[in-house]
């Protein structure tokens, strides 16, 4: 009987974690849509996890970044679709699904954060569009390659 009084303890404090975790995640994605739209490529980088940084150069995230706001414009809604909670000893991992509908275009988003001490780091983002795609890329302006 300790075993399972302990275990649905345990469960229900994980419980407790998985929700606050899941709001400072959708908190994250908040934060992203508008650092997106309002062109701060380089401050998604730098406050990102570490693991989004290592996974390529600061370089590569901005023209990336940039290419899906460029094509895709503004989020006019973004509708979750699914969620969940992987528990680390590092921090836990919430993974949060999209379906965004862009001022352009549409494309199912995914994210994952890292939530640690209430605070959530970007470890990844990816964007599934075929309007992204398709699109053509809106020519360079003078300032893009600039560091902002």
């Amino acid at each position: 009987m300790k075993w399972s009084f302990g275990a649905a303890a345990l469960l229900a404090l994980s419980g407790c974690s998985a929700g606050q975790d899941k709001t400072a995640a959708e908190a994250g994605v908040a934060q992203f849509h508008r650092q997106l739209q309002a062109g701060d490529y380089h401050e998604i980088y730098r406050g990102a996890a570490a693991e989004f940084r290592q996974s390529g150069s600061e370089n590569s995230a901005v023209r990336f970044l940039d290419t899906v706001n460029e094509r895709l414009g503004a989020v006019q809604r973004a509708n979750q679709q699914n969620w969940r909670v992987n528990f680390t000893s590092g921090g836990n991992m919430v993974i949060l699904d999209y379906a965004t509908e862009f001022a352009h275009g549409r494309g199912v988003e995914n994210f994952v954060f890292r939530v640690q001490g209430g605070q959530a780091k970007l470890v990844g983002y990816h964007i599934n569009s075929g309007d992204l795609i398709s699109m053509p890329a809106a020519p360079l302006s003078q300032d893009s390659n600039a560091t902002r």
